[in-house]
């Protein structure tokens, strides 16, 4: 934490990863044929990325890339349930070490993400139980489907 940051100042950060989401999914992004009222504040509050492309057709490499800032051939998550090789940092590993309290919650297809970022147990790849649970379970109540959380301590 800088010198000047409190948990009060600092912003929680909260990305939402969602299979096969395309943007007409969303009343948000101009589909009126849809309700998705949490969504749609979550994207008015913060940041919507509203030209965002996947850089693979699979989730696994897709979710490592966007945990790393890395492309599949770097990281080399070529294909879903291949392990994130430790010499990778993902951007919760750098807010953790930063004072912010993270969990991920939902699908992953990375085995050896359980053991990096504190999630004590996982079924079918899904979360069941998160050692930060204060931040974890309410999120998970509130929001099913959620992958990623960094909020102050």
């Amino acid at each position: 934490m800088r010198r000047h940051e409190t948990d009060a100042t600092r912003p929680n950060v909260l990305f939402v990863f969602a299979d096969q989401m395309r943007r007409s999914a969303l009343g948000c992004m101009g589909n009126g044929d849809v309700a998705t009222p949490h969504l749609d504040q979550l994207a008015e509050q913060g940041l919507c990325a509203t030209r965002a492309v996947a850089n693979c057709p699979l989730c696994g490499p897709s979710r490592a890339s966007i945990l790393t800032g890395r492309y599949p051939l770097s990281h080399q998550v070529v294909s879903n349930w291949l392990p994130l090789p430790h010499r990778e940092r993902t951007f919760g590993e750098l807010f953790g070490e930063r004072g912010w309290a993270t969990g991920y919650i939902g699908k992953w297809h990375h085995p050896s993400l359980a053991s990096r970022h504190a999630i004590s147990a996982t079924h079918g790849g899904t979360t069941k139980a998160s050692a930060n649970s204060a931040v974890v379970a309410p999120l998970t109540a509130a929001c099913h489907g959620i992958n990623a959380v960094a909020a102050p301590r």
